[in-house]
Formats: C-alpha cells, sequence, structure tokens
C-alpha cells in the first residue's frame, strides 16, 4: 500500500498520534505498518545498559533497523519517576500506546490500562504478548520460534524423516504485528465513532493458530496433514516440488481440474486431459502415485 502524492495524502492515518513501546520484533512490525500509513509515531527507547543498545560493534545487533521507518524517537526510562510523568503527558496527548511487554510489566510501572484510561479516556492499548493477558500462560515469555512450536506451525514443517522444524522465517512475530495492526485500526475506527477506547489483547502463539486454519481443517475432517506430506500423490496429484536434471527445484500446482488439462497438454500427454480417470480431480487422487512418476521423469 502506497501513497502517490504525499503532498496530497500522507496517508489513511494521517493526524493519528501513536506512543511506540515496543522492542523485538513483533511490536516494532505493528508499529511499523501504522507509521507506513501516516500515523505520527514516537518511538520510546530505553538508554543505552550494558550488553544493549544500538551500537553497531555489538556482536549481537540490536532488533532490525528496516521497522524504526517513518518514526520519531526519545529516550526514556521508566523505571524514574520524572519519566513516568512525562510518559502519562504522552498518554495524554496520544491516540494509541503499543507494548508488547510480558503481561503486568505495564501495571507495575503504573500505566496498566485502567490507569491510562483515567489519565485519556479515549486512549487505545495494543498489547502484544506471547500467550496473551490472561490464562495460565500469561505471565510467560515467548518469542518467534517458541509461537511457531506452540501454535503447532513446526509439527507440519520441514521433510517428515526430520525433528520439527521453524519456518526459517519469523513468521509468528510478524503476523502478530500485522494482527496488532489490524486490531489498532479497528480499534481507532471505533473510537472515530464512539469515541472510547479498546485494549487489543494480540497473542503470537494465537496468531500462528490462525494461519493453521487450513491444517485445523484438515485434523477435523480425518485427514490431517503430516509433516512433508501437504502435498502428497492422493491429496495434490499434479501438485508437488520437483527437482530438473540440471539440480534446481521448482513447484508446479496443476491440481485443479482447470490447470490439469494445461499442464498435461505441456508434457505431451494430451489423453490425460480427456481420460474420465484422470480428468476429474477426485479420480485423479487413485492413481496419484503414477501421476507423480510421471512428472518426475
Amino acid at each position: 500500500m502506497s501513497t502517490l502524492n504525499p503532498q496530497i495524502n500522507s496517508g489513511p492515518l494521517s493526524g493519528v498520534k501513536v506512543i511506540d513501546l515496543t522492542r523485538a520484533l513483533s511490536g516494532p512490525t505493528c508499529t511499523m505498518i501504522l507509521a507506513d500509513m501516516g500515523a505520527e509515531t514516537i518511538k520510546l527507547e530505553p538508554p543505552p545498559r550494558r550488553g544493549r543498545g544500538r551500537s553497531t560493534e555489538s556482536p549481537t545487533p540490536p532488533h532490525p533497523q528496516f521497522t524504526d521507518r517513518n518514526k520519531k524517537s526519545i529516550t526514556l526510562d521508566l523505571r524514574l519517576e520524572k519519566a513516568r510523568n512525562i510518559f502519562a503527558s504522552l498518554v495524554g496527548w496520544a491516540d494509541v500506546i503499543v507494548e508488547n511487554f510480558r503481561p503486568g510489566f505495564m501495571a507495575r510501572v503504573g500505566f496498566d490500562y485502567p490507569a491510562m484510561q483515567k489519565i485519556n479516556p479515549h486512549i487505545i492499548l495494543t498489547s502484544i504478548s506471547g500467550y496473551g493477558q490472561t490464562g495460565p500462560y500469561a505471565p510467560r515469555a515467548a518469542f518467534d520460534s517458541v509461537g511457531q512450536a506452540m501454535g503447532g506451525l513446526m509439527s507440519v514443517t520441514g521433510p517428515a524423516d526430520m525433528p520439527p522444524m521453524d519456518a526459517g522465517a519469523a513468521v509468528c512475530d510478524i503476523s502478530a504485528g500485522i494482527y496488532g495492526a489490524l486490531g489498532t485500526m479497528l480499534a481507532l475506527y471505533h473510537q472515530k465513532s464512539t469515541g472510547v477506547g479498546q485494549h487489543v489483547d494480540v497473542s503470537l502463539v494465537e496468531s500462528i493458530v490462525s494461519l493453521m486454519g487450513f491444517n485445523l481443517h484438515l485434523k477435523n475432517t480425518g485427514n490431517p496433514a503430516k509433516k512433508g506430506a501437504l502435498f502428497s500423490p492422493k491429496r495434490t496429484p499434479g501438485a508437488g516440488m520437483f527437482l530438473t536434471r540440471d539440480g534446481v527445484y521448482f513447484i508446479i500446482m496443476a491440481q485443479s481440474d482447470q490447470h490439469w488439462p494445461v499442464m498435461v497438454r505441456l508434457m505431451g500427454r494430451e489423453n490425460l486431459a480427456t481420460n474420465p480417470e484422470y480428468s476429474v480431480r477426485h479420480r485423479r487422487a487413485h492413481h496419484g502415485d503414477d501421476i507423480a512418476a510421471l512428472m518426475n521423469s
């Protein structure tokens, strides 16, 4: 999503004021999206402490800097009374506060959602955490790979003969950030309509569970997808990952009745486009192994 002429339209969230208390990747992704859409976003960062900070000489770099684009920044240490007074004035000024601390931290520094509402009844608080703000796991910390494991993604990722694997990208953090941005924008719509703020509660684990909807459907219908088996000759005849003679992997998705005739014509097997045993997908499933062998030949 982009703005063709920023002089005419600086973004759909132009005029919205966001205070960013986030760190790592899920929270910064959420506020990055809000900032990209035109919200005035001020990132509150703690002062550098030993072993932390932005030094480029650090052997373990801080969170990816791309999430800081379009944001302003100030340093504020909420452990200090003076800083908390400044933060209280920012709560009164802002439309949205976004944080991704472990549940309970904001209450300990005196700024849980009821406290913020006393300062600003219209304020929206978006909280991103591992397991949500309530429930037996709420106090636990979580990172991307933990969310992928607890949400079930690792159980279907990788070859069948290998241990559970993560997806190779921070899909848990990023999806939680996207859901956080979506929830925040819906809360802004509600705020504009009613004048009332909301507390948006986003969890890493639930973001992965939502991505597993198709897999959950398969399980509920008695045909669960196992590791390495989302593409299988019987489930998706005419689709899969294939290796060429010159060592290049490529993917084919010709399992639908619309695409199957196109593929077999390209393979020089036009007869399979009209053969009643192959022309309909549910019948092709009975010949999945033969189709896979043909496509691999």
